[in-house]
């Protein structure tokens, strides 16, 4: 290609990118990003229902920690896809991940005492 065609075609392409650039930092609140921040706020929950005194407790703490493990298979599920994927949800998946599995193993060692 002469030094010319590349002037030329230089704009459009840029212009392509700085597009596709614009569109991946407007998908911020994506259906998987909204199911990873269910999961960071159910760790309050799962702690509170965790001091709860009643017969259902065990029952409440299974179904949330199955549902944290549904949304965790189905966030990652739909952001592949439906091509959702974003910055901010590659981020704050092992973040919601993580604080999961601390608050398990934290409550585990509480109930083994």
């Amino acid at each position: 290609m002469t030094a010319t065609a590349e002037r030329l075609l230089a704009g459009p392409l840029r212009r392509c990118r700085l597009r596709d650039a614009d569109q991946n930092s407007i998908k911020v609140l994506t259906l998987p990003t909204i199911l990873t921040l269910g999961r960071v706020a159910a760790v309050p929950l799962f702690i509170s229902t965790f001091y709860m005194d009643s017969w259902w407790i065990t029952t409440a703490m299974t179904s949330i920690f199955i549902a944290a493990a549904i949304t965790d298979w189905l966030d990652g599920y739909l952001a592949r896809k439906m091509r959702l994927g974003s910055a901010f949800g590659a981020f704050l998946d092992p973040v919601a991940d993580k604080c999961s599995v601390i608050t398990m193993a934290i409550i585990s060692g509480c109930c083994c005492k």
